[in-house]
């Protein structure tokens, strides 16, 4: 190779080693860069859904609370006027056996039913409500006793003790949907 051909191509390289060394550096540095800022944008995009999905599922929870303290009412509502009416019918004996068959069993042979389903929920939480759990299995075991009245008298006394395990019942519940509500946003609070 001709010495001047040489030096002439050395001079270019160096100078294109030069120019696109800087260049390639500087490449390199803002892909990397780029790279954890767009790292760091999709991680705080998802940070930001997660909460947006913790509050809609809150808002749920909220939602639900509303809804079993509305049919606690409505219940309590109702077995409040089964009370006056087996007070207002007892002489009736039809009435009175039809109101028995037609209501009132159902909601003494569903109240088992209902408190075993509760109480498997509220295992997970035995240690964060001590007291709650020893009063279900109280319950409980009253709920398996509760026999069909056969006098006005007998329901009555049904009615004030279906009150009585429902509206404990009602208790639970409340305490088992703010227990989930707060596990929301636990990751949040863990610091707070």
């Amino acid at each position: 190779m001709d010495p001047e051909l040489y030096k002439m191509t050395m001079d270019v390289m160096s100078d294109a080693i030069k120019i696109l060394g800087p260049a390639l550096i500087t490449a390199v540095v803002g892909y990397k860069a780029g790279k954890s800022q767009l790292l760091l944008k999709i991680e705080e995009l998802n940070k930001n859904n997660e909460f947006k999905a913790r509050e809609k599922i809150f808002d749920f929870h909220k939602e639900k609370l509303a809804k079993v303290d509305e049919s606690i009412a409505s219940l309590n509502e109702g077995l409040g006027q089964f009370a006056g009416m087996t007070l207002a019918n007892m002489d009736d004996e039809l009435n009175f056996s039809t109101f028995i068959n037609k209501y009132l069993v159902v909601y003494i042979e569903g109240i088992p039913f209902q408190l075993n389903h509760i109480n498997d929920e509220m295992k997970q939480y035995s240690g964060a409500y001590p007291r709650e759990h020893e009063q279900l299995h109280k319950y409980m075991a009253r709920a398996e006793e509760i026999e069909k009245p056969s006098t006005p008298e007998e329901a009555h006394s049904t009615i004030v003790e279906l009150i009585e395990i429902y509206g404990f019942t009602s208790h639970c519940i409340r305490l088992l949907i703010e227990k989930e509500a707060l596990e929301i946003f636990k990751p949040y609070t863990g610091n707070a």
